[in-house]
């Protein structure tokens, strides 16, 4: 099943990443409300990671429900088959776009994310909220006790990778 709309929207916001990744290699040259992943600041590529973030969120959607069918072990072979699919674009991708060879970028963010995405699915919208909020509370946990690893190092569309 495709839809359009969110195929548009997933689209632009690809062209989008490239724009204010093309925009953050030249930003001493730029205007400032055109520089991308300034630290104390918010501007419209900020925003860029977060509409790809949740247009992939959506097309995982669709990916279920058009395997949900299906044996359970070819259901985990396609799943080990996009995220193999999207490792190999990271491998590939990742001195460009994370700075540096196996660096944390949006594609592994996304593979990292699509697992847990995919294993919640399953689930009711309840169950959901709960996971969602036991999650939130955590982050405050180790927020609070200065547990969480340092992701300074990592460049993800302008935002730590921490949030996510």
């Amino acid at each position: 099943m495709r839809v359009a709309a969110i195929d548009t929207f997933r689209g632009l916001s690809i062209v989008l990443m490239v724009v204010f990744t093309v925009i953050l290699i030249l930003s001493n040259t730029l205007p400032w409300p055109l520089i991308h992943n300034t630290p104390g600041t918010l501007r419209p590529g900020d925003f860029v990671l977060i509409m790809f973030i949740f247009a992939s969120g959506m097309s995982l959607v669709f990916f279920h429900k058009k395997r949900e069918k299906l044996k359970s072990s070819q259901y985990i072979l396609d799943v080990v088959e996009r995220f193999g699919k999207l490792v190999l674009i990271w491998f590939f991708l990742s001195p460009f776009s994370a700075g540096k060879f196996l660096g944390i970028d949006e594609v592994m963010l996304i593979a990292l994310l699509m697992v847990p995405s995919l294993l919640l699915v399953r689930f009711s919208e309840k169950e959901i909220v709960i996971a969602a909020l036991l999650i939130f509370v955590l982050y405050f946990v180790l927020t609070a006790i200065d547990s969480l690893p340092n992701f300074n190092e990592e460049y993800l569309g302008g935002l730590g990778a921490v949030i996510f």
